[in-house]
């Protein structure tokens, strides 16, 4: 690509980024008076109506891009988007990676789909939708009526596991965590570690054999 064209569509990214995380953070406090006019397709522009009506800081579009990506879609999960808008800005515009990791983009959107998850039990009790989003409401649901409550549960505590520990890798960050890989039969470097002071200690031992036979003679 173009380096020209990298640092244009890097700044676009960026400031991408800071519309779509302003309008997301303001669909938190806004949302239920927007949802009645953006779900009436009430636009402003075409019907002449006051845009001051939606309270969404960024305006119309703003409500409208809350609305799909918060109401209906990952709930505060979706604040990931803005996030690694602004993570490949920065890596298109000053060429400079702030989180060196491979395939994080996948990696990022596996956990915000599992936050989703995490406040769709949440949220559905405490009747309060908007901060797991129709994703994360629709997989509560769905699920519930095959493996119960207790079993969405537990599904949650798998999933984080296995994201955490195996995608992730958060024992480079949490240390004291690596008994997780252990109990998922993950942690071999005891084993090798063992394996290789072995023969050390054979050597030793026999070195330390060696004046005794000398001082025989």
């Amino acid at each position: 690509m173009d380096p020209k064209t990298k640092k244009v569509l890097g700044f676009i990214f960026l400031v991408c980024a800071v519309y779509f995380a302003i309008a997301f953070l303001s669909t938190f406090f806004n949302w239920e008076a927007d949802q009645s006019i953006i779900e009436a397709g009430d636009v402003p522009i075409l019907s002449g109506s006051d845009a001051g009506r939606v309270g969404n800081t960024m305006g119309y579009a703003g409500a409208w891009l809350g609305n799909v990506f918060v109401f209906h879609g990952f709930g505060l999960a979706a604040l990931f988007i803005p996030f690694m808008l602004f993570l490949k800005g920065v890596e298109l515009l000053f060429e400079k990676k702030l989180i060196v990791e491979t395939h994080l983009y996948l990696k990022l959107a596996l956990l915000g789909l599992g936050i989703s998850f995490l406040f769709g039990i949440i949220c559905y009790y405490a009747q309060y939708p908007i901060w797991a989003g129709g994703i994360g409401l629709s997989a509560f649901l769905g699920l519930k009526k095959i493996i119960g409550v207790l079993g969405y549960v537990l599904f949650i505590l798998v999933y984080f596991v296995v994201i955490l520990t195996l995608i992730f890798d958060i024992e480079r960050w949490i240390p004291s965590l690596g008994f997780i890989k252990r109990i998922l039969g993950k942690d071999e470097s005891t084993l090798s570690k063992d394996q290789t002071n072995e023969p050390k200690a054979t050597e030793s031992a026999i070195t330390s054999k060696e004046p005794d036979r000398c001082s025989l003679l």
